[in-house]
């Protein structure tokens, strides 16, 4: 009797696992089967404009729209052309890349690298990487930049200024790594100062015993990430959580800045944690000897100080935005 009912229970057992597992299959099958019916459609402009969270200029004219809205397991991708007046278009770009637009830069024809270029680079900033970026023979009416909002994915842009009535618009939202650098970074276009910090200096070059400047734009970050090192676990850094910090960079001082907890350089009157890289410096550099000077005031402890010296072997000028 209690080997028929210990059967009876095992038998049970057996068949309400199996329904069990049949229910997990088949909600795995149920999603699948969702997702895979999501397919992509050709966009139109007011999907771009939705996806963007930014409308085309009113006199916009001449526009063009190719690409497809995504799904099932695919990322969306566009293009976007038009013309508008001076005034319209200066006002859209404010919302792409900060409206920063480098002067004589094409996104779509350019040379990405994160060593020493062969002529003058602009820095192109993405969620948690730098590299530098440059356009051979072209116009200065050619206005580019690229970028990577941390709740988005790449942009790239470019404004042809070469007719004063009108400028021609182009924005590419690319969904190939391998079209644009977007992925990953590259190379190391920055130094490491210090075995005291967590720090990196874009935009200098160690030769030898010197650091040289690359192009006319230089920040400053403690964020980990950017050079993929864990900020848990390495006690000699835990100190930095909450710091103070001023950066002076020669004459220039930097908006006071907190190490966060996730070891983000952050401004002290922001909550947010997000890689913004708000501790960069453009300047008119003259050759010489210029001077990085970082004051950290840590929650226990006493301040401390870190001065590095940094060459500039030619006249750089200041970056021009638009």
């Amino acid at each position: 009797m209690f080997l028929l009912r210990w059967k009876s229970i095992v038998a049970m057992i057996s068949i309400t696992g199996m329904i069990l597992v049949l229910s997990v299959l088949c909600a795995y099958w149920l999603i699948f089967s969702f997702n895979s019916s999501i397919q992509s459609q050709n966009v139109s402009l007011r999907w771009i404009e939705s996806y963007m969270r930014l409308q085309i200029p009113a006199d916009a004219k001449d526009v063009e729209i190719h690409g497809e809205t995504g799904g099932g397991g695919y990322d969306p991708y566009f293009s976007l052309r038009f013309r508008a007046s001076p005034n319209s278009v200066a006002q859209y770009v404010q919302g792409i890349c900060g409206g920063v637009l480098h002067q004589g830069y094409d996104p779509f024809n350019a040379i990405d690298t994160g060593d020493i270029p062969l002529m003058r680079p602009y820095l192109i900033k993405l969620r948690n990487f730098t590299y530098y970026s440059y356009s051979p023979n072209v116009s200065g009416a050619l206005w580019g930049n690229r970028c990577m909002p941390w709740d988005d994915g790449m942009y790239q842009i470019l404004v042809d200024k070469s007719q004063a009535e009108e400028y021609q618009v182009m924005v590419d939202f690319p969904d190939d790594c391998e079209v644009v650098a977007a992925c990953q970074p590259i190379g190391e276009n920055y130094v490491r100062p210090s075995l005291d910090l967590p720090l990196i200096i874009i935009g200098l070059a160690q030769l030898e015993n010197e650091y040289l400047l690359i192009s006319s734009e230089i920040c400053i970050e403690t964020q980990l990430d950017y050079v993929l090192v864990a900020w848990q676990g390495v006690p000699k850094w835990e100190w930095l959580a909450g710091a103070q910090v001023q950066v002076k960079i020669n004459e220039t001082i930097l908006i006071p800045a907190v190490v966060s907890d996730n070891g983000r350089l952050r401004p002290t009157n922001t909550q947010t944690d997000d890689f913004e890289f708000n501790y960069c410096v453009t300047n008119s550099w003259s050759p010489g000897i210029h001077q990085i000077e970082m004051i950290i005031d840590p929650l226990n402890g006493t301040p401390r100080t870190y001065v590095w010296d940094f060459v500039v072997t030619e006249q750089l000028p200041s970056e021009v935005t638009g």
